[in-house]
């Protein structure tokens, strides 16, 4: 049973490892049979959020791992992310399936939690989840029950990495800023070393730029018949608004009326001299 409670892991220790000007950071280490948890809490300078970097050497079998966030709002259901959209679930403790962040808001204040791909959780009056992992063999699920375990491989064994993110805030999530945390954890920024040479692009610059509240790009890829791109957006809010894109490297820039909870596609096509359209989902 996902509700059943076996255990609870130790502390082992805590350890301030930062604290400057730019960034403050808790190590905390934990212990429960044969495995190792430790979490590192970090708080960036400006930033609106606590950073949950964990790392686990997990060597238990038939047992999952929760990451239990207590807090003090008593409400009958959460939101959480889900393909595209939101879905408001009951705080029953029950298992749901989620995307890249859950959120529980009471009035005037809240708490979110954003995850990189931990996309499993539960909450319950006074308590939200999050599922790190579950160690049952390969494949094991009702009707098909294995009796020989020699032969099968246990699954979440070894070591393990995840980030999640703590974002308190006013109001409910969409005044929280989970959804841009939630995609900075799972888009971080990629460096790329140069050499020194004049460059054609600004000091600041994006690819692709998208403005109106609520509005937010969900993909960019090749039209699948060619001869030019595909940018699929949504409005996530729930009202009708505007949303305006660019792409200043072709030199595009248009806009559309979105419906609360509307997803779009666009078609660019790479001639110039045609006008970007929006599209079906399949491109037509």
């Amino acid at each position: 049973s996902f509700r059943k409670v076996v255990g609870r892991v130790k502390r082992m220790g805590a350890e301030g490892v930062e604290d400057g000007p730019v960034r403050g950071c808790l190590v905390v280490r934990y212990a429960w049979g044969d495995s190792i948890l430790t979490l590192e809490y970090s708080l960036g300078a400006g930033e609106a959020f606590v950073k949950v970097r964990g790392k686990v050497d997990w060597r238990e079998q038939w047992k999952l791992l929760k990451l239990a966030f207590p807090q003090p709002l008593r409400v009958e259901e959460w939101t959480g992310e889900v393909a595209y959209g939101t879905m408001v679930r009951a705080t029953n403790g029950e298992e749901e399936p989620i995307q890249q962040w859950l959120d529980l808001s009471a009035g005037k204040r809240g708490l979110a939690v954003a995850n990189d791909g931990r996309y499993s959780c539960s909450a319950e009056p006074g308590e939200m989840r999050v599922t790190i992992l579950r160690s049952p063999p390969y494949a094991f699920h009702n009707p098909f029950k294995p009796d020989d375990f020699a032969r099968h491989e246990f699954t979440d064994q070894g070591v393990q990495r995840f980030e999640l993110a703590l974002v308190p805030h006013g109001g409910d999530w969409r005044e929280s800023g989970v959804i841009e945390v939630a995609r900075q954890l799972n888009r971080p920024p990629r460096s790329l070393s140069e050499t020194f040479h004049e460059g054609w692009l600004p000091a600041v610059a994006g690819f692709v730029e998208c403005r109106g509240k609520g509005v937010y790009i969900g993909a960019i890829k090749e039209a699948e018949e060619g001869g030019g791109i595909v940018v699929r957006a949504m409005e996530w809010f729930g009202k009708k608004r505007k949303g305006t894109f660019g792409i200043p490297a072709l030199g595009r820039e248009w806009s559309a009326v979105f419906r609360g909870n509307e997803v779009k596609s666009f078609f660019v096509p790479d001639d110039k001299r045609k006008k970007v359209r929006e599209v079906d989902m399949l491109e037509r």
